[in-house]
């Protein structure tokens, strides 16, 4: 049995049950599609910005959601994270587009730690006592995504979708 791996570390792999939480290995599923979405949609943006053309909204949305993964695994806080805020700061980058579509760029960790201090008791105890090989049920994301959604727009803008 090895123990659990850290998925801010450098150099260790995202292994997934029973290694890590089956949330947080769902949510790293899609934050590592959105990079390598990224990396081709970099690639052709660079190409058009060549032949003059200009980057399409929902391309830079992608390219901005690049760099907030870069901001979640190399720009940690200087306290120490504990595993619900990875594991919400990984929600946050799997649903990237609530960031990336405020009218002003947010940090990753801070939307961790605005969503993390106002998270109601009742949402607080099912996420505490989701067992961690499961996966959360669809209502859990549900209505976690819809928290996570209006503190956002409350706290840092009203333009996200």
């Amino acid at each position: 049995v090895y123990p659990a791996i850290d998925c801010l570390a450098p150099g260790t792999s995202v292994r997934g049950p029973p290694f890590q939480r089956a949330a947080l290995w769902k949510c790293m599923q899609h934050i590592r599609a959105t990079i390598i979405e990224g990396h081709t949609i970099q690639e052709n943006v660079t190409l058009a910005k060549g032949f003059g053309f200009d980057t399409e909204p929902e391309d830079q949305e992608v390219l901005d959601s690049r760099v907030l993964v870069q901001e979640f695994f190399v720009q940690r806080p200087f306290h120490q994270l504990d595993e619900d805020a990875v594991l919400l700061g990984a929600f946050l980058l799997a649903h990237h587009h609530v960031l990336t579509r405020l009218p002003q760029k947010v940090s990753v960790w801070d939307a961790v730690d605005h969503v993390q201090s106002t998270l109601p008791d009742d949402l607080k105890a099912r996420l505490a006592a989701q067992p961690r090989n499961e996966g959360w049920s669809d209502d859990l994301i549900e209505d976690l995504y819809g928290f996570v959604l209006s503190a956002v727009r409350t706290k840092f803008g009203k333009a996200a979708n």
